[in-house]
Order: C-alpha cells, then sequence, then structure tokens
C-alpha cells in the first residue's frame, strides 16, 4: 500500500471528520479514508493508508486529492 499526507491547512477540519483519499476526483475501492483524531487535527495534517488492494487503474501517471467530509456530511 502507499501511505498518502493530507494537510489540512484551510480546510477546517474537527476531530471526527472523514478524510477520503480520491483518484481522478473518485473516491478509491475499497476506499482509503480515516476519522480524524484530535492530534492529526493539532498536527495540522492527517496519514491515509491507500490499500495494495485499491483499484488504481492503468499504469501512468495519477492524480490524487483529498476530501474533508463532516459529521453533518458537509464536504
Amino acid at each position: 500500500g502507499v501511505t498518502v499526507k493530507v494537510d489540512l491547512t484551510g480546510t477546517a477540519a474537527n476531530k471526527g471528520d472523514k478524510v477520503d483519499i480520491l483518484l481522478g476526483g473518485v473516491v478509491f475501492s475499497p476506499a482509503a479514508s480515516v476519522i480524524l483524531t484530535d492530534a492529526d487535527v493539532k498536527a495540522g495534517f492527517a496519514m491515509v493508508m491507500v490499500s495494495g488492494a485499491a483499484n488504481w487503474g492503468v499504469d501512468g501517471e495519477k492524480i490524487l486529492s483529498a476530501r474533508v467530509t463532516d459529521l453533518a456530511g458537509n464536504v
């Protein structure tokens, strides 16, 4: 697998929010996500593991992004 460091600067992220890693704007299958802890928020970043079983698609350059969703489902 691959560990992705997600910078939380400017996101207004809080403990309990969910961070998803996206490939080309779509959530990985299986999902690569983490629920933020106080330590993540204080550190200003979260580490998210993308499983070795994740569907990366065909070989080549990949564009990854992250999405933070709060407990109410707001992005």
